[in-house]
């Protein structure tokens, strides 16, 4: 018979993190997957807007409830929490401002510049490249990206205010 103490069900900085990155994930996904549900599923010979975020958000719950049940219910993963400092720190926060900013710019410049621009900026900033190659790799990212949304999913990505 084992006995444990409070302590040790208590969770640790790192799998409180992981629990709370977890739910806050899941109440996102919830949101996303009732609004990814009134969109047209279509057919599955012709999928319809609805069918990829469906996908993404079944997939969002199933991944972020396993989250926390791994944070409540094993110690792979323990010990104190640390929060990036210094240059990474700076990386996280330009990371989700660019990540608010594409979902700002996307209904207004479309997905092709916006994913474009994006990708320019992450390849730049995390594989540390030359203007050039970040500038090349973005474009052909993002254009990649639209064409599968338009070629292989049938579903046309928003092109936004300025040339919808």
């Amino acid at each position: 018979m084992s006995t444990s103490t409070s302590s040790d069900r208590r969770l640790d900085g790192k799998r409180r993190g992981r629990f709370v990155v977890g739910a806050v994930t899941f109440v996102s996904a919830v949101a996303y997957t009732i609004e990814a549900f009134r969109l047209s599923f279509g057919t599955m010979g012709q999928p319809g807007p609805g069918f990829y975020p469906r996908v993404v958000g079944i997939g969002l719950l199933a991944v972020s409830l396993l989250t926390c049940l791994e944070a409540l219910l094993t110690r792979s993963v323990s010990g104190s929490l640390m929060l990036p400092t210094g240059s990474a720190r700076r990386k996280v926060l330009i990371v989700l401002g660019s990540m608010v900013l594409y979902v700002v710019l996307l209904p207004v410049l479309g997905q092709y510049i916006v994913s474009s621009a994006f990708f320019v900026g992450m390849l730049r900033l995390l594989g540390k490249m030359s203007w050039l190659k970040a500038a090349i790799g973005g474009v052909v990212l993002g254009v990649a990206i639209s064409a599968f949304f338009l070629e292989v999913l049938a579903v046309r990505p928003p092109t936004g205010l300025l040339f919808g």
